[in-house]
Order: C-alpha cells, then sequence, then structure tokens
C-alpha cells in the first residue's frame, strides 16, 4: 500500500472565502503549488506527489477570497517521519518532532501505535512532547509503528508514515535470528518460519514460557532444511492460552514469540 500526505486545516466560515491554495517547500523557504481545495469541500488535500516512507515535508496554504484577493501563506507545517533501528529484539523508534513555523503546535503527547499489520495498529503508549525516541523491547515478529502528534484542543492529531520492523535493512540477512510465525495466535497449529537458515545441524526447538522456563521440546531430526526458508509445523497440543517464546539453536540462536489463544 502506498501512503501519502494529508494535509488538513480548520476552514475560514463567513469569511468570503472562494479556495484554499496549498503549497509545498520544494527548494529552502521556497514553496510551490501543488493543488487547491475550493470552498465548502472538506477541509484538507491528499499530496500524491509526497512520498512520506522517505522524508517529512514542509506545507503552506493561502486562503481566495470571491474577488480573488490573495491572503499570506500560513506558517508552514512540517510533517513527522518515523525511523526504525534494530538491536537484536529491541525495536529502537526515532521521529522528527511536528513542527510548526510560529510554534502554535506544540503537542501535550506523542502517541505510539502498534500492530500487526496498517490496519490494525492499536496505541502501545504515549511519551511526553519533548521526546522523540522510543525503545519497543522484545519484539520477535513482524510489527507496524506509527506516531501521533495530540495536543489538548479541538483540532485533528498528526500522524508520521507508518514503518514495519521488516523494512529495517535491505538484505534478507537482516532476518538472520528470527523466527517468523503465522498464524499467531495460533488456535491449533502453526507455521514457524526461519529464513536464511544456513545449517543442517540444530538442537530442538524450544517453546519456553514467560519465565523462561522450557514447557516443551520439538525435534528437528525430521525437519527439511532449506537456505533460503525452512519450516516448522508445531501442534498446540496441551500448552494453554497465553505468550510463549520459541528458540531454536543452531548457527545463531533464532527466537520468536508465539501467542496461543
Amino acid at each position: 500500500m502506498v501512503w501519502k500526505n494529508k494535509v488538513m486545516w480548520e476552514g475560514t466560515p463567513d469569511a468570503g472565502t472562494a479556495k484554499y491554495w496549498i503549497y509545498r517547500e520544494v527548494v529552502t523557504n521556497v514553496y510551490s503549488w501543488i493543488g487547491e481545495v475550493t470552498y465548502g469541500s472538506p477541509t484538507y488535500f491528499i499530496d500524491v506527489a509526497s512520498n512520506p516512507e522517505s522524508h517529512s515535508d514542509r506545507y503552506k496554504i493561502m486562503v481566495i477570497d470571491t474577488c480573488n484577493n490573495e491572503s499570506d501563506k500560513s506558517a508552514y507545517h512540517n510533517t513527522m517521519n518515523l525511523v526504525i533501528s534494530v538491536f537484536g529484539s529491541t525495536m529502537g523508534l526515532v521521529w522528527t518532532e511536528y513542527e510548526t513555523e510560529d510554534g502554535s503546535y506544540i503537542p501535550d503527547q506523542y502517541y505510539i501505535y502498534k500492530g500487526t499489520t496498517p490496519q490494525t495498529m492499536t496505541l502501545l503508549t504515549t511519551v511526553t512532547g519533548s521526546q522523540n525516541t522510543y525503545n519497543d523491547v522484545n519484539v520477535f515478529d513482524l510489527q507496524y509503528y506509527m506516531i501521533g502528534a495530540h495536543r489538548n484542543c479541538n483540532t485533528d492529531p498528526a500522524y508520521s508514515n507508518k514503518r514495519d520492523n521488516g523494512l529495517v535493512g535491505i538484505n534478507e540477512t537482516s532476518l538472520i535470528g528470527t523466527i517468523l510465525i503465522a498464524p499467531n495466535p495460533m488456535l491449533n497449529t502453526a507455521t514457524l518460519t526461519i529464513p536464511n537458515f544456513n545449517t543442517r545441524i540444530a538442537e530442538p526447538l524450544q517453546i519456553m514460557d514467560i519465565t523462561g522456563k522450557v514447557v516443551k521440546s520439538i525435534s528437528t531430526s525430521s525437519v527439511k532444511f532449506d537456505n533460503n526458508k525452512t519450516e516448522i509445523v508445531i501442534k498446540k497440543g496441551e500448552l494453554k492460552p497465553g505468550v510463549y517464546f520459541v528458540e531454536l539453536k543452531a548457527d545463531h540462536t533464532y527466537r520468536g514469540k508465539l501467542i496461543i489463544e
């Protein structure tokens, strides 16, 4: 899915407004017209030429009245850009602060959202508006993240780009050490996928509870190992609902987080 910047503003009722012009910064302090929205339409504009996955942008708007008089351009608003760095099972989130030229929008808090898909992200936690980093620990599977900037007034929140930890690093070697699990949560069975598994010798697969106690050990002697992608099917058996950690020791230690419903 391709994401684009959505520019939103408060309307100007009873002011003879005909339309709004939207500008984006193209060179430092130089803004180019990118589109317009007529008065009475929803007060937002989708910048189809934007690339929020790569960088943030600055926007200004101008009001045109029914006599074609032009207002001054507004103060710029600078979008947020989220990047993720992986340190083992810790996801390091860093984002650019939401910035306005006149300092009129200062977030009270940044809201951190997380989910297994962009559509299922929910609030993970918050940090104060003076912070722009957060470490999410014990992450063993694919997760999506997004940052929201909120302040205590009747304005819509601002959101960053959506970023997943599977995009960190272009080389597939970035997945070494990770066990991907699907479906997760598991009902009766689940398939464990190990990308770039480069050995034919492995110890038994171990499933541990949140205390680190091994609750199930599965032999890997009959597993067909593949350098590109090795798959192991596990059964729920007598495992109770809860959160577990899956570990396989070979040339590396491979880990994943399993949820059983």
